[in-house]
């Protein structure tokens, strides 16, 4: 069983041998498990020379710096609700766009016209 606290989100593997248990347990038929194995024994050398860095080493440090794509500033006007409604409009778009090309390519409907979109609507 996993324990609830790793069942999402970021873990991090502290020694070579918490590195080496995950890759004996990783199911070889899981198709993600499998991907993740084989790149986990491809780099096996250089994560276990990492797992054997102390804490306070440079690699290990978050450094954010002005005018990267990720800033503070950034991170704090990010709203789910914003991104999600962006990405749901633009969806609807590329599906209205195939709707109004599959229409136009049958002939069999000549004279039908498709409605007004629905992203095009302020509301």
């Amino acid at each position: 069983p996993i324990p609830i606290g790793m069942r999402s989100g970021w873990w991090l593997i502290k020694s070579p041998e918490e590195l080496d248990t995950l890759l004996v347990r990783l199911h070889p038929r899981g198709i993600r498990e499998k991907a993740l194995h084989k790149q986990l024994t491809r780099h096996l050398e250089y994560l276990k020379e990492v797992c054997a860095r102390p804490k306070n080493d440079p690699v290990f440090e978050l450094t954010v710096e002005e005018g990267t794509l990720l800033s503070k500033e950034r991170l704090h006007k990010w709203s789910v609700a914003e991104e999600t409604c962006k990405i749901d409009l633009f969806v609807l778009q590329l599906v209205e766009d195939l709707e109004q090309r599959v229409v136009l390519s049958d002939l069999q409907l000549q004279g039908w016209m498709c409605t007004d979109p629905d992203s095009s609507r302020e509301d």
